[in-house]
């Protein structure tokens, strides 16, 4: 039998890290396949046995006891929930959080082996998810008219509360398979992946692929108008460039910079949404003696209306159930009629996490952000410190953990840069 195991012990890797590669390519597409692959992987990686003598506690355990004590918190919260539909429904979208971070430091060796080949894997599959909305963009814009094939990029849209004309080639119209602040997170981590393959490979036409990437992946960021996205784009090229500085990387400072202010001054001036998010800025004022802030920024309305519902329940929170009932009556208190009618989060992770688990439950999330990010800073290590930073922004503009786009990503990738380490991370760097 033992005979039979060691013979069929390597099939059962390679299924693993399949597995592995089918699930990256389905998570900016098709993210409705993605759980019942999880499962296939977790019965792959289960079936590899011999579970005691491959875990062991990683470099970073105070970030892995950090993501266990967050999933934690939130199931225990459930005791003091009275919504508890909901909070079952918030703890199996959290769950990866939870099952990642062991399979990832249990993992066999194809996982450091094989690093390199999982990142180019999900900068593969981002490109052929930017390609398919710009492909249907542009099939949805032709019209036969009475002159003929003609060329109009407003098309109908039947959303529930969105319907009208919009553009084809414009924020939730042009993304197709996600919300687009979802997928310009993607994004701005496949160029982060494309500077990472520019700094380890000394062939040329590598490194021009994945300048001409860089540039494209920026033009879809542009399109999809997720002011996160936006952000975390130009704080990408800013944080390359301030790292090819310090290398003393000439060429790409220049070209990188020259492609930063071209981004920065076309997304300044035309994106629309930009625009309207920096005017609302700008009309926000404050009242210092009534102790008041007058705005007309939806979102900015929630997180200060939000914080009535976190000093209610300060230490603990309002348990993960009830989050969404607390808000809308706070939206119905306060006569936010869009939000109440959308039934809209907090629109910021780390404010929805405080009403959910409290004080205690926003410093575990602090923790499994900073710690990680001081030691990827000791340890020079720009690939994780980015995806930190990253995560951090969109974090700040959305609930990314209530989502699956939002939590198998953040699970995933996370797990995989936090727990294996920058020297262990493969030996296919080619660097002259």
């Amino acid at each position: 039998m033992s005979r039979i195991w060691q013979l069929i012990r390597p099939y059962i890797e390679k299924a693993n890290f399949f597995t592995i590669l089918v699930i990256i390519f389905l998570m900016p597409m098709f993210r409705k396949a993605v759980p019942p692959v999880i499962g296939f992987w977790l019965l792959t990686w289960l079936l590899e046995g011999k579970f005691f003598t491959r875990f062991r506690l990683p470099q970073n355990k105070i970030a892995f006891i950090s993501l266990l004590g967050f999933y934690i918190l939130c199931a225990l919260s459930l005791f003091y929930s009275e919504n508890m539909e909901s909070g079952f429904f918030d703890l199996e979208v959290k769950l990866t959080m939870f099952i990642f971070p062991f399979v990832i430091i249990g993992s066999n060796y194809l996982y450091k082996k094989y690093f390199h080949i999982i990142l180019l894997q999900f900068v593969f599959a981002n490109l052929i998810a930017s390609l398919a909305c710009l492909i249907i963009a542009i099939n949805s814009s032709f019209h036969f008219g009475n002159n003929g094939l003609e060329f109009n990029p407003m098309v109908y849209v039947t959303d529930p509360g969105l319907e009208g004309y919009s553009n084809a080639f414009f924020y939730f119209v042009f993304s197709k398979f996600m919300h687009s602040s979802y997928f310009a997170m993607y994004l701005c981590f496949s160029i982060l992946i494309l500077f990472f393959f520019i700094d380890n490979y000394s062939k040329k036409w590598i490194k021009y692929t994945a300048i001409a990437l860089i540039i494209f992946f920026l033009f879809i960021i542009y399109l999809l108008s997720s002011r996160a996205g936006l952000i975390s784009a130009a704080v990408v090229l800013l944080g390359s460039i301030i790292g090819y500085l310090k290398n003393k990387k000439w060429t790409f400072n220049i070209l990188l910079l020259a492609i930063t202010l071209i981004f920065a001054i076309v997304a300044l001036k035309f994106n629309g949404r930009l625009n309207y998010g920096v005017e609302q800025i700008k009309n926000t004022s404050v009242n210092k003696e009534e102790k008041t802030i007058s705005t007309s920024n939806d979102r900015l309305l929630i997180w200060i209306n939000s914080w009535e519902i976190i000093k209610a329940n300060f230490l603990v929170g309002t348990g993960v159930g009830d989050v969404k009932d607390e808000l809308i009556k706070s939206y119905t208190k306060h006569e936010l009629t869009d939000a109440k009618k959308h039934a809209l989060n907090a629109h910021n992770q780390f404010i929805e996490t405080a009403i959910a688990i409290g004080l205690i439950g926003l410093i575990f999330l602090l923790m499994i952000f900073f710690l990680p990010f001081i030691n990827a800073l000791k340890n020079k290590d720009t690939l994780l410190a980015l995806l930190i930073i990253v995560l951090g922004i969109n974090f700040l503009f959305e609930s990314m953990l209530n989502t699956q786009a939002g939590v198998i990503f953040f699970a995933f990738f996370y797990s995989l840069l936090v727990f294996i380490p920058k020297e262990e991370r493969g030996n296919l760097t080619e660097k002259s």
